[in-house]
């Protein structure tokens, strides 16, 4: 009988401090993040939108480290996500991102460099880091060509109704 109460006492007490209570991906912390990331980048792509010829570019795509300054929109730190990455398939603005190809600044080609894991820390390299934000306005800019010239939007595909 007494072992049996220091098996349930030992499995109670193993269980009551275990951590999967705190571990919640989704939890309300992790939609309150998703909810606040997804009005920062819709006001920011709003901003990004407006953007006249006569302007010069905005400081944005200057900064290869946008991802690591705005880590506080992450819902964790397992679950990162490039708000780079996120904010510029948004634009449509044509004229902003030919201005920001046709750019002679280093800044916009610079790459993030990656993070080694140093002994037992794990370092948590953001998505998308490898490319440079003149590269992901360029995969946006034939992504909008393309959109223009195939599917739905081709001048050449069928009506409904013919």
């Amino acid at each position: 009988m007494k072992k049996l109460l220091y098996i349930t006492l030992i499995l109670f007490y193993t269980i009551s401090f275990s951590q999967q209570d705190s571990i919640r991906p989704f939890g309300k912390v992790g939609l309150n993040k998703t909810k606040e990331r997804k009005e920062f980048v819709t006001e920011f792509v709003k901003k990004l939108n407006s953007f006249n010829e006569n302007e010069k570019i905005p400081s944005f795509f200057y900064e290869h480290d946008f991802d690591d300054k705005n880590k506080k929109y992450w819902v964790s730190r397992h679950s990162a996500i490039s708000l780079r990455k996120l904010i510029i398939e948004k634009i449509d603005n044509v004229t902003l991102l030919k201005a920001v190809l046709k750019s002679k600044s280093r800044r916009i080609k610079k790459k993030k460099r990656k993070k080694r894991e140093r002994g037992y820390f794990v370092v948590f390299n953001s998505p998308f880091q490898e490319y440079s934000n003149y590269d992901l306005v360029k995969f946006r800019l034939e992504e909008i060509w393309n959109d223009g010239s195939m599917g739905k939007n081709a001048p050449n595909y069928p009506k409904e109704g013919n």
